[in-house]
Parts: C-alpha cells; structure tokens; sequence
C-alpha cells in the first residue's frame, strides 16, 4: 500500500525532503504504481460483488494510486533548483495544482474548491440564524472563570461535562457503550501553540491548552465535546471494539473523518445536556465561524495568492470580536496548509450520511451507524 497522505502536518518539512528526493528510485516507483492499476482494474471488475470492507480497500488503493502518479508527475516538473516555500503555493513553481493535490491528500478526496467554498457560506449562515435565536432565549449568562493554577478546579469542570453527557449517549448516539474515564491533563506547550486543545489516543489524554492565565468556563462545553466525548476520546474508544472494518483501520492517515466527527458532535451540546448557559453556546458558534472562516482563507492564501492584509480583512469582515488571535490563526494556514479545511469538509459530509439515513432509521441509529466507520476515510460514507 502507498503511503502518501499527508506526509506532515507542515507542509515545508514536506517539501524540503521532495526536493531531496525528487530524483530518487522513479523507475521503481513507476512499476508499482503501474502493478497496482492492473491489481485495481482486475478487481473493479467484480467490484460491486465484494464485501463492503473489501470494497473499501479497492477504493482507498485506487484513490491513493492517483495520489501518487499525481505526485511523480508534478514532481517531475521541478528543475534540479531548490525552491523554498515560504507559506503560500501559490509562489511555488505550479502552485495551484499543488496546492490542489495536497487538499485532495488531506481530504481522500476530490472536491473543487467553489463548493469548500459553498460549504464555508453555509456554516456562516448557520452561525448567523443561529446567533438570532440566542438573543431571544432566556439562557443565563456564564462570566465563571478559571486561573491557570487551578487545575484540580479545571479537572472537575471537566468531569462534571463527562457524566452530564454519558447519561445521554444512549439517546443521542444509540449505543449502548461508555468509553473508559478522560485522562484530563494540562499542556505545557508554549501558550503560541495554536490550539485550545489536543487529545492523545495512546494515553487517553484530553490536554487542555491555556493561552492565557486564565480559563473562562465558557469555552469548556465546546472543547470537552471536541476532544472528550463524544469527540475524539469517545470515537477513538467506540472504534476498538465496534469498527465496521477493524483491519482497515489506519489505512488512509487522513485525519478527516475524525475532526469532521468532533466537529459534528459539536451540534449535539444541547441534547447531550450541555450549552445550558448563553455564553457556552455562543462560544461554540464563535468556533464554527472561526472554521468556516479559516476554508476560505486556506483557499485565497494558497491558491489566490493573498496577503496577509487581505487574509486580515476577510476575517475582520466575518469574525470581528476573534480579533486577538487572527494572526496567530493566519500563520497556522500558512504552515500547515489544508489542514484547516478536514474540520469543515469532514462535518459537512457526516451531515449529508446523517440526513440521507434518517430517511430509513433514527437519527440515533444514523449516529451509531457512522460511528462503527469512523476509523475509516469518508470513502465508507459513500459506498
């Protein structure tokens, strides 16, 4: 199997080391990829006759087999000068197809970039009717916060969050399953780093991560729903015992599916007990914006060619009050290009499964049925 999407989460150190490569062992290289089109095309031939796991694995062969004939090819295009990337593609030599196999190396897919763009507006929109109806709730205001020395106060926070929605995992999510307790942890990342949160799956850990001294509870309902559960502590967990296609898991690298499903569980804070509060909702209507933003910034930077002034209007324009970390947001496109786009896309497409198999089942069903994939690509959402 090739291994090609993505190389690094940083796109330099990427294409630093093609440029090293760019030479090395193309004939080689050019018979596998050459063997593995005749293995594809001889068993497309009865594909549909194939278990679905199988035919999953055809499909992420076939997909990832383009992947990499697309690389040789704008490869092969580099002359032996070293060109540096200095934080946009659209200044490397055929930048925009590039940038174009790159995002379709991040997402396992195809899509032209008018409907990431079509699907950004979308969100925007949401956030819009959504923020309506938040002025005429009667929800109470949360002005609590946290210094950053409190972390057992932190740490309780946090567990008041867990067993607030396992008590609702069964109706939301209908299964009948509790992922073993959130190991809740303090980062020790410098507060630049540009994250509010991380979660590590080979520890169980949800890291929380202060870029200030202080820690508004406001942004806890949010987070703990991204990170925690039902987010990537309880996907992760789900997904080790109740995979669809446990061989198949880990065989696309892409990170779609699962920020697209902690991006999608976001939307769920009500019925699992959350968002009680008017300042925990808006917070979370903050992040869809702020990542709805970011897709068109991800595009306009690396394939318009924008500058950072123009990147900062954009923002300006759309998410006015997340002033204070624009720039911190800018730089993060810039290095990690594509990246931005996998929440987006990712919760776009678990919305489309979960409207298309709400036709023939509950919407708890639905939920159950795209947990048993998401060790998968979105590929398994289609098939």
């Amino acid at each position: 199997m090739l291994s090609l999407t993505p190389v690094t989460l940083e796109f330099n150190s990427f294409w630093q080391q093609l440029n090293k490569a760019q030479t090395n062992d193309v004939v080689n290289k050019t018979k596998t990829i050459e063997d593995l089109e005749k293995l594809i095309q001889t068993h497309n031939v009865n594909g549909e006759l194939l278990p679905f796991c199988q035919q999953l694995m055809l499909s992420e062969m076939e997909f990832q087999t383009h992947l990499a004939k697309e690389r040789m090819q704008l490869s092969a295009t580099l002359s032996n000068k070293v060109y540096q990337y200095t934080g946009s593609f659209f200044d490397l030599p055929n930048g925009k197809s590039w940038y174009l196999h790159w995002l379709k190396s991040w997402l396992m897919t195809e899509v032209d970039l008018d409907t990431l763009k079509s699907i950004a507006h979308q969100e925007l929109a949401e956030v819009k009717l959504k923020r309506a109806t938040l002025v005429n709730s009667n929800l109470p205001k949360n002005n609590h916060f946290f210094y950053q020395k409190d972390h057992l106060k932190i740490v309780q926070a946090f567990n008041n969050r867990e067993r607030t929605v396992n008590r609702k995992i069964q109706d939301v999510l209908g299964v009948n399953f509790q992922a073993d307790a959130v190991n809740i942890t303090a980062s020790n990342l410098p507060k630049s780093f540009p994250a509010p949160g991380i979660y590590n799956p080979d520890t169980k850990s949800f890291i929380y991560h202060l870029q200030t001294n202080i820690f508004p509870e406001k942004q806890m309902d949010w987070l703990f729903l991204h990170e925690g559960i039902p987010g990537h502590h309880f996907q992760s967990e789900y997904a080790i015992k109740h995979a669809a296609c446990p061989k198949l898991s880990n065989l696309s690298t892409s990170t779609v599916f699962i920020e697209g499903w902690a991006a999608y569980v976001e939307t769920l804070g009500h019925e699992l007990g959350l968002y009680q509060d008017s300042d925990s909702f808006e917070y979370a209507l903050d992040w869809q914006a702020l990542r709805a933003v970011r897709v068109l910034l991800d595009i306009a930077i690396h394939y318009q060619g924008w500058t950072d002034k123009q990147a900062q209007q954009l923002w300006l324009t759309h998410i006015p009050k997340q002033k204070d970390i624009m720039d911190r947001e800018i730089a993060r496109i810039r290095r990690w290009p594509a990246q931005v786009i996998t929440y987006v896309y990712g919760k776009s497409q678990i919305e489309n499964a979960v409207n298309l198999l709400v036709k023939t089942r509950s919407k708890s069903e639905a939920h159950k049925k795209i947990l048993t994939l998401s060790n998968l690509s979105l590929m398994s959402l289609k098939l």
